[in-house]
């Protein structure tokens, strides 16, 4: 009985495995055929259009959420001294924001594109920010796993 066993075991695995084989062959010939059928400029337009909609979550949302996070990860006492350091981060990426766009004008979102284009010093400083706060949700989350 533990031969067959094993070999009912080892089918099932193999199922398993040709079915996500079958089904990643599947999504890429469907991707070959949209890149075929779809001309390039609106395959581009459509994921420059996708990479705008992250870049607005997260120039909007990110610092908020954060400093939700970092709150309940100082009252539980967790990695303090990088909680302290993503707190001044979206503090400091905020008001460089408020003085440089002087409170009025155009959205948050579309003054950091602009800014961005011009190549001006605090945006730099405010995508070192952002990265910052993306490297304390990676060690948030991996301290959540151990």
């Amino acid at each position: 009985m533990g031969i067959d066993e094993n070999l009912e075991q080892e089918i099932e695995r193999i199922k398993k495995q040709t079915g996500w084989g079958c089904l990643v062959g599947v999504i890429i010939l469907l991707l070959g055929l949209v890149i075929i059928v779809v001309r390039s400029s609106y395959l581009f337009a459509i994921f420059y259009f996708l990479f705008l909609m992250v870049i607005i979550a997260t120039i909007q949302y990110l610092p908020m959420i954060t400093l939700l996070a970092a709150m309940i990860s100082l009252i539980r006492k967790k990695n303090k001294q990088r909680t302290i350091v993503a707190i001044a981060v979206i503090l400091t990426i905020k008001l460089l924001n408020n003085i440089n766009r002087n409170g009025r004008g155009p959205t948050e979102t579309e003054y950091f594109m602009w800014q961005l284009q011009e190549g001006s010093i605090w945006i730099c400083l405010s995508i070192i920010g952002y990265l910052y706060l993306f490297y304390w949700w990676v060690i948030f989350f991996m301290r959540r796993k151990n």
